[in-house]
Formats: C-alpha cells, sequence, structure tokens
C-alpha cells in the first residue's frame, strides 16, 4: 500500500478526532433487581434418573 497525501490535508484534526472517540452511552443504566432468581439445575435431576437398585448381595459361599 501506497501512502499518498490527500489533497495535503490530514484525515481529521486533533478536535475531530477527540470528538468522534467520545460516544455518547447507547442505553441508560438499568436498575437491576438485588437477587435473581436462578432455576435450580437439580431440580428435575429426580425425575430424569432412574431410582439406583439395591446393592446386589455376593453369592453364598459353595457347601462341600
Amino acid at each position: 500500500m501506497i501512502d499518498t497525501p490527500v489533497a495535503g490535508k490530514p484525515l481529521l484534526t486533533c478536535d475531530e478526532a477527540a470528538a468522534a472517540s467520545v460516544r455518547p452511552e447507547p442505553f441508560p443504566e438499568l436498575p437491576l433487581p438485588l437477587e435473581l432468581p436462578l432455576p435450580d439445575p437439580f431440580a428435575d435431576a429426580a425425575e430424569v434418573l432412574p431410582p439406583e437398585p439395591p446393592p446386589e448381595e455376593p453369592p453364598p459361599p459353595p457347601l462341600w
């Protein structure tokens, strides 16, 4: 890319650059509630998982 002067004028003056860098805030500050109700991630776990089977007992030793 070759730098060529544009009619001997800078692209932006210092004042124009400073004015362009100051942006108004897009949205006013919105008040947020103190506590947001979050869903319980484990609320549906009992409905999704089947009940655990009872532990199996080891077989009795053989009688000789």
